[in-house]
């Protein structure tokens, strides 16, 4: 069970629930698996790729200050030309120290014995990183050490959901016996093609109603006003999906 963001993410949203409801993901398979790291599935011949999709078919990717790829999100992967249809959910469960990352790469960038041997674009490289990390707002470094995540992949991909139960079903599917197959994963060596094939079978996408407080239903108003301020990153509750595996 899933959150979905329609404000962070609205045309990968839109994608999503348009192609979930016209049955495109059922039977389609999760193909690609890495446990402690991803998901990913929903691609049109199962194997990672999209077919001949026409160019106009592509959806950009959309980035928020509000999504992150926390343990659980729901993510569309990213070609050159943007999004399609397949989707990965990050399995990265392990507690990420970003402000550690930041002071390790500070202290390595202003060493100049180590970055006189560093061509000019890696210089850049590396201190567009720092500085895209140095940008992760502190509420969202403080989830990503309670609960981890890809961090590295923030800006690069959408996130346009979270999952927010059946953990144990994402346990059982990274859990899987995998070889080679997937040519992103075997050019690193990293075996990502599940042995079994493990199909979705469907997905629902369920409208949630949000609650009317009795604040705007009544004629009174009190003469104190409150405005909340805050927003918990990934936490959008206006649609849920259900995916049957």
């Amino acid at each position: 069970t899933a959150k979905l963001f329609p404000t962070a993410a609205p045309k990968s949203v839109e994608r999503f629930i348009e192609f979930a409801e016209r049955g495109y993901y059922d039977g389609k398979t999760i193909h690609r698996v890495i446990k402690d790291y991803m998901i990913q599935g929903g691609s049109l011949n199962g194997d990672g790729s999209d077919g001949n999709v026409p160019d106009a078919q592509y959806i950009p990717v959309e980035t928020s200050n509000a999504a992150y790829n926390f343990y659980g999100a729901l993510c569309f992967a990213a070609a050159k030309k943007g999004s399609y249809s397949q989707f990965y959910i990050v399995d990265n469960h392990e507690p990420q120290d970003i402000d550690a990352v930041i002071t390790k790469l500070t202290s390595q960038l202003a060493d100049e014995e180590l970055t006189k041997r560093l061509l000019d674009s890696d210089k850049k490289y590396y201190q567009d990183y720092l500085d895209k990390l140095k940008a992760i707002p502190k509420e969202a470094k403080e989830k990503y050490a309670r609960v981890g995540g890809l961090y590295e992949l923030d800006g690069t991909n959408t996130v346009f959901g979270q999952v927010i139960d059946g953990f144990d079903v994402l346990k059982a599917i990274t859990s899987v016996e995998v070889v080679s197959g997937n040519k992103i994963d075997d050019n690193q060596n990293k075996p990502s093609k599940p042995i079994d094939s493990i199909i979705i079978e469907s997905i629902k996408i369920v409208r949630i109603v949000p609650e009317v407080s009795e604040e705007t239903t009544t004629t009174k108003k009190s003469s104190k006003t409150s405005k909340k301020t805050s927003v918990e990153v990934n936490a959008e509750t206006l649609r849920t999906i259900f995916i049957d595996s």
